[in-house]
């Protein structure tokens, strides 16, 4: 179940991004890849913008 809910969130993430984002993001494997990386990518620009 677990695994199902994880690559469900997997294709929204992917599906929700850019062209350019998602062929950065397309090799990763879960979800919390994806959110790890996006983090990492836009994290500073969250906190600038608070």
């Amino acid at each position: 179940m677990l695994e199902e809910s994880d690559e469900i969130t997997h294709c929204y993430l992917l599906a929700s991004v850019t062209n350019t984002l998602y062929k950065q993001l397309e090799s990763c494997k879960t979800a919390k890849v994806i959110l790890d990386k996006l983090g990492d990518m836009f994290g500073g620009q969250a906190t600038l913008a608070r």
